[in-house]
């Protein structure tokens, strides 16, 4: 009679519903995680409806799995007064949004302030580095988390890249990718492990997003009769026009990406299972399967898998 009962898994990177979306499609939305067996999910790019989803939830008025809300992101319209992004994260986080998120065009002189403020009031921050940061500085000043390994591929070139890079030349991207060095993978990850900061890879995404896909074999996965018309449309849209690189580019991108959340796996840094759906053909709790294959094909083990989206999850949330 032995029995083998699975955890609840988690998507810490998803998008929620918008406040445009009909309440069918965010009941639907919800039930298809619950349906995949994800009790916790973790918005990015919030919006005020998403305060009330997650009441709702709480509440029980609304079958979901649990929320972690993001702010809206700060950017390069709403980050150029230190003064007025300090008064709006913490704005952000009296309404009650979770973390503050962080996205292109913050300037140094603010960040700098929002990571002493975040910091002294014990809120996290993070998301995507600002090119006027880096990721290496990004980690020192204790950046919380990072979305999509965004940040460490310019970290992880050789001397001769990075000293191009430095010096503001353009850089194709297979360029980078063939210059990334392992050594220098590695001294990032144990750099990102010994600033406590969390990552969310999105491997599927990346997959997605650089291989040419074929949309009608996409369409006929059978996650997506669960997925709108509508929407269905447009992700077949998005591909028609092919990869934005050469299919030599995106395995090389694939592969480095690899090697970089391998390495940091093998450091010990914190590592977090996230999809970034709905998103080209990732369908909501059906795309987090793909993630964790994606995973494993990276070079974990079924252990370590399992871990990146459920005990690292709670250790994140109770951090």
């Amino acid at each position: 009679r032995d029995r083998y009962l699975m955890p609840g898994l988690s998507d810490m990177h998803v998008i929620l519903p918008s406040p445009r979306d009909s309440d069918q499609l965010v009941e639907d939305q919800m039930f298809l995680y619950l349906a995949n067996n994800i009790t916790v999910v973790r918005g990015a790019r919030g919006t005020p409806n998403h305060l009330s989803l997650k009441r709702r939830i709480r509440d029980g008025q609304l079958l979901g799995p649990t929320l972690y809300v993001g702010s809206p992101p700060l950017t390069a319209a709403n980050s150029q007064d230190y003064e007025a992004t300090i008064e709006l994260m913490l704005s952000h986080r009296s309404s009650g949004y979770d973390f503050q998120v962080v996205h292109q065009g913050v300037p140094l002189t603010t960040w700098d302030s929002l990571a002493e403020e975040a910091h002294s009031r014990g809120y996290s921050f993070g998301g995507l580095i600002p090119d006027s940061v880096g990721l290496r500085y990004a980690l020192a000043t204790g950046v919380s988390y990072v979305d999509h390994l965004d940040g460490y591929l310019p970290e992880v070139v050789s001397d001769e890249i990075r000293g191009r890079l430095e010096a503001g030349e353009y850089v194709a991207l297979p360029d980078m990718l063939g210059s990334a060095v392992g050594r220098k993978m590695r001294a990032m990850a144990a750099h990102t492990r010994s600033s406590d900061t969390w990552v969310v890879p999105t491997l599927y995404l990346w997959e997605n997003l650089y291989h040419s896909l074929d949309a009608d074999s996409m369409l006929a996965l059978e996650e997506m009769q669960y997925v709108p018309m509508d929407l269905r449309r447009s992700w077949a849209n998005q591909v028609l026009g092919g990869a934005p690189e050469s299919p030599e580019t995106a395995e090389l991108l694939v592969e480095v990406r690899q090697e970089i959340f391998r390495a940091l796996v093998m450091s010990g840094a914190g590592v977090l299972s996230g999809t970034y759906s709905p998103q080209l053909f990732n369908v909501p709790g059906f795309s987090l399967r793909h993630e964790l294959e994606s995973m494993a094909a990276a070079g974990l083990t079924p252990y370590e898998v399992l871990a990146a989206t459920t005990r690292n999850a709670a250790k994140y949330a109770l951090r």
